[in-house]
């Protein structure tokens, strides 16, 4: 699967669906976020992406609005492994399906995060304004 196809990996757009005719590829999407829920068995991974939507959302233009960001609820997560967490992990995302369940990467392999999960759907999107580095 490439970068272009991870959508192929999710229940249910939400939001994001609504932004964008076709996703970002995912090596767009940067990862700042985790959160495993053990009671839940699900994991939360937030992203942002500066790729203009192809619908953006009233205000796009008017408010200088650049960045989009979204999290993605991982549900019927076993074997999670985390070999650690910061910069050089939040450089890569990967997400394939393997043996009918979504494999998730963060970082490389053997490096950051990785779990499998029974699902995968958008679970919250917003638009704003981030600072632009000079």
């Amino acid at each position: 699967m490439s970068a272009s196809d991870w959508h192929r990996t999710l229940d249910h757009l939400g939001e994001l669906g609504d932004l964008y005719e076709t996703l970002p590829p995912l090596n767009l999407c940067d990862p700042f976020y985790v959160h495993f829920d053990e009671r839940e068995e699900s994991v939360t991974v937030g992203f942002t992406t500066t790729v203009e939507p192809s619908a953006p959302p009233p205000g796009w233009l008017e408010n200088a609005v650049n960045t989009v960001e979204f999290y993605l609820l991982f549900s019927g997560v076993a074997e999670a492994r985390v070999f650690g967490w910061g910069p050089a992990q939040a450089q890569h995302a990967g997400l394939a399906v393997k043996d009918g369940r979504v494999l998730a990467t963060l970082g490389n392999p053997g490096t950051g995060v990785e779990f499998r999960a029974r699902s995968v759907h958008v679970s919250k999107t917003r638009v704003y304004k981030a600072a632009v580095s000079p």
